[in-house]
């Protein structure tokens, strides 16, 4: 009687561990196991053992290799399982500290507003103001939330170079009409910068609000001093709604991507 074991044996009686003893197998049909090198260690014992069996045929050896390769199976589940977890409590950890720097930028902020008496602006003071939180919180933020405050202060350098003055549109333009302030800002934003009107400051793309800087920077020279100040006024209220509303925008999808992993 032919050994069914034999067509498995190297000429030193052991078994060969090439492929975990499949090499009948053509390449198309042989499988492809990505497992960990202690779980690729544990088949071959137990391939090797099943192998050197004389009671044990085909059947019997394949079905060892299997419950071998599911045993590896579960210790590199099990990493995989430690490896998810941690990303969780990363991810976790980073939503909350995008949070607490976000809320920071809105109190930096606040000094350009749009409603209230109005408040003198000091464009150095914001410039430096806003570096101390990026070498303090700007970790945090996105690659597109990085470019968009590099463009704000691209922006305010250039204001602080030039020594122009920014002034908010006057009180009866914004609140003496029936219509809505915010309306009125958009409407006057498009025609002094001409950038279209938007509900969500923050669908603005970086280059579409880099192209009206450019633009602003070359015009303003040829523009009368009050209306100068007005569109610079509006130029830079556009540039820190933008930061600011792509930033929470982002830290909702973060949120989401959170609650979706748990």
């Amino acid at each position: 009687m032919t050994d069914n074991n034999s067509d498995n044996r190297s000429g030193n009686g052991t078994v060969a561990h090439c492929d975990f003893g499949l090499e009948g197998l053509s390449d198309f049909h042989r499988p492809s196991v990505d497992i960990s090198d202690r779980g690729v260690q544990m088949v071959n014992i137990a391939t090797e053992a099943a192998a050197n069996s004389k009671e044990l045929g085909w059947s019997d050896l394949i079905k060892v290799l299997v419950g071998a390769m599911a045993l590896a199976g579960g210790i590199y589940g099990a990493r995989l399982k430690a490896a998810f977890d941690r990303f969780e409590r990363l991810e976790a950890d980073l939503v909350k500290n995008r949070g607490k720097a976000y809320g920071d930028i809105w109190k930096l902020t606040g000094s350009l507003n749009l409603f209230g008496p109005i408040t003198q602006l000091d464009i150095s003071g914001l410039s430096v103001q806003l570096t101390n939180w990026y070498f303090e919180r700007g970790w945090v933020l996105t690659p597109e939330s990085k470019r968009r405050y590099f463009l704000l202060q691209e922006f305010l350098g250039f204001l602080r170079l030039r020594s122009i003055s920014v002034r908010r549109p006057a009180d009866e333009f914004l609140f003496g009409s029936p219509s809505r302030t915010v309306d009125l800002l958009r409407e006057r934003r498009k025609e002094l910068l001409g950038i279209e009107s938007r509900g969500d400051e923050s669908s603005y793309s970086v280059e579409e609000l880099g192209n009206c800087v450019n633009r602003w920077k070359s015009e303003s020279p040829q523009t009368a001093e009050e209306e100068r100040a007005e569109s610079a006024w509006i130029l830079l209220q556009l540039l820190l709604s933008a930061f600011r509303s792509g930033m929470v925008s982002e830290l909702g999808s973060r949120k989401a991507h959170a609650s979706d992993v748990k």
